[in-house]
């Protein structure tokens, strides 16, 4: 459950999930320190675990940190989603950030993906992101 995310499936997989980990990870860490994000992160990790093998095939193993991002990814869109409510001056500001930092990112590797025929493990996707979601709204 927590070695999950330290296994990746080739370098392309490797360098697509560390690159939205530094994205995310460096914008989240100066407004909330490093140990709250770890703890985002790995709790995000263990809910992906945890529903890809409730709703997958079990025997089927996913790899790779990509549902403790969408956590990280998910934290991020909520908190700038209620930075919305507070922060009424700089509603395009935050909207920009939301595309550049979660729509973009997210857009290009879905569409790598794609082309490349990679399976994706998409409940681990879930369940890290319904991890970091709850997060962001507590």
């Amino acid at each position: 459950m927590v070695t999950v995310s330290l296994i990746h499936s080739s370098w392309l997989h490797l360098l697509a999930n560390l690159s939205k980990q530094i994205l995310l990870g460096i914008l989240l860490e100066r407004k909330y320190g490093s140990f709250r994000i770890v703890i985002v992160y790995w709790l995000s990790t263990v809910g992906a675990v945890l529903l890809c093998a409730m709703l997958a095939d079990s025997r089927e193993g996913g790899i790779g940190s990509s549902g403790a991002i969408y956590g990280l990814a998910l934290f991020f869109t909520v908190e700038r989603l209620n930075a919305i409510k507070t922060n009424s001056d700089h509603r395009l500001f935050i909207l920009m950030q939301l595309v550049l930092f979660i729509v973009l990112p997210t857009t290009i590797t879905i569409s790598m993906a794609a082309i490349l025929g990679i399976n994706v493990g998409h409940s681990a996707h879930f369940g890290g992101g319904l991890v970091g979601c709850v997060f962001g709204i507590g």
